[in-house]
This record gives C-alpha cells, sequence and structure tokens, in this order.
C-alpha cells in the first residue's frame, strides 16, 4: 500500500514583502511577508514580539489583514512612505488602530493628519471614540466644538471619566455663550420689518436639545437674501448670527489639564 500525502497549497507572498528577509510573518488572511526584523524593530516600538529570533524558521501570525499590513510595513520600512489619501474609512481606522498597536509613531502621526483632513467632520463620534480610548488629547480638543451640540447622554459611553468632566464644562460655557448671543438682538426697523417675526420664530425654535449653531445655520438658510423676503431684514438676521458666533469663538477650548 503506497503511502499518501496532500501537498500543501502555495504559499501567497505579498507583491512588495517577498524577500530577502529573517522574519516571516502571516497575516490573517493568510498572506506571507518577508521582512528584515531590524527594520521592524526600529520603525515599531512594540513590533515585532521580543521573543522572535532572526533566521528562525518561526512564522508569525498576526491578526490583521494583509491589506492592513501591507500599508503598515511601508510607514515601518526606511523608504517613501505611501498616501493614506482615499482610504475608506473603516479600513482606514484599522490601519489607524494597527499603529497604535504596534507604537509605529511614523504611521500614529500620519494617521493623524488624515483623520482631521478627511474623515473628523464626517465621523466625528467614531473618531473621538478612537482619540479617547489612546489618549489624543489634541484631537478631542479639535472635536470639542464639532459635537458639543451633542447631548452628553450619546457620548456617556465614549468619554473617560476626566474627559466627561472637562467636557461637561466645556458645553456648559459654550450654551451660555449662545444663550449671551441670542439675547443681543440688533436693532432693526424697516418698512417691512420682517425681521421681527424671523426673531420671534428663531426664539420659539431655538429652545432645549434644540438650541445650537447647527439648528441656526438651518434656520437663517430658510430665510435667503433676494428669496421675497426684505433684504434689508434677512441681512440683520445674518448679522445677529455674527453676533453669536463671535460668542461662541470667544469661550476657552476644551481644558483637558
Amino acid at each position: 500500500m503506497s503511502d499518501s500525502f496532500t501537498a500543501a497549497p502555495p504559499r501567497t507572498l505579498s507583491a512588495l514583502f517577498k524577500g530577502p528577509g529573517d522574519v516571516i510573518i502571516h497575516s490573517a488572511d493568510d498572506v506571507e511577508f518577508h521582512l528584515f526584523k531590524k527594520h521592524l524593530e526600529y520603525g515599531a516600538g512594540g513590533f515585532p514580539p521580543a521573543e522572535t529570533c532572526a533566521n528562525s524558521d518561526e512564522i508569525i501570525q498576526l491578526p490583521e489583514s494583509s491589506e492592513t499590513l501591507e500599508i503598515f510595513f511601508q510607514f515601518i520600512y526606511p523608504q517613501r512612505s505611501p498616501s493614506l489619501k482615499g482610504l475608506e474609512f473603516e479600513k482606514f481606522m484599522l490601519l489607524a488602530e494597527t499603529a497604535e498597536k504596534y507604537e509605529a509613531f511614523a504611521l500614529i502621526n500620519a494617521c493623524q493628519l488624515q483623520l482631521r483632513l478627511s474623515f473628523i467632520h464626517k465621523h466625528p463620534k467614531r473618531i473621538l471614540e478612537f482619540a479617547v480610548r489612546h489618549n489624543h488629547q489634541d484631537l478631542i480638543i479639535e472635536l470639542a466644538p464639532i459635537l458639543v451640540e451633542t447631548p452628553l447622554s450619546e457620548l456617556e459611553g465614549i468619554l473617560s471619566l476626566p474627559v466627561h468632566k472637562a467636557w461637561s464644562r466645556y458645553r456648559e460655557n459654550w450654551l451660555l455663550a449662545f444663550q449671551r448671543g441670542l439675547s443681543k438682538i440688533p436693532t432693526h426697523t424697516c418698512l417691512g420689518d420682517q425681521f421681527r417675526g424671523f426673531v420671534f420664530t428663531w426664539l420659539q425654535l431655538l429652545n432645549g436639545d434644540n438650541m445650537g449653531l447647527s439648528r441656526l445655520d438651518w434656520m437663517f438658510s430658510a430665510f435667503p437674501v433676494g428669496s421675497g423676503n426684505s433684504d434689508c431684514c434677512c441681512k440683520a438676521g445674518i448679522h445677529w448670527k455674527g453676533i453669536i458666533q463671535a460668542e461662541l469663538n470667544a469661550i476657552p477650548l476644551l481644558d483637558l489639564s
């Protein structure tokens, strides 16, 4: 009776990191990377594992996908780093988490920049959660005015206790400044005097949880100049909005110290 065996399936090699190297890494989707340990040690504080021996036959299995690791290793190696522009948000966040996990500081900085350029206004809650978890205080401070109108109840699962306290103080200052701006209604009279009607409508709508600059933007857009409304009244409303914005701009930044 003859012996039988099943041949091992051919390995898929990374197109960019197929050798030579003294460390072999497998991605979660079974793509193989041949790398030099010295570059990994230099470019990432938490990688590779300390027990990994160069020139060993051991294969290191990582939980990240080959798509994530291929970008990650390009930042680790002494070469020109790729652009992160155009990377879809979910894939980008996987890369950012990988950079944090393995302490790849060049990639961490690149991810911080791209978060601000491409995603901060589209996915502020997700980015705030990421920033709090990894203690990126500058990013948290930058997100505060973007999310300040969000009820605190919606952020309780995101904010740590120290950040929650600071955020509560910041939001209170913001709401007080908004109310001060609302109280500074500019004097305006004209033949039609639609402005008084606008003011009454806005003050009725701007109350409780509805109070906020985005709400104000929506209301002012409903009374555009040249739409049949009195232009001078519309311009007076725009002036009032500017007063409110000036009050908001004057409040101190979120203080995490």
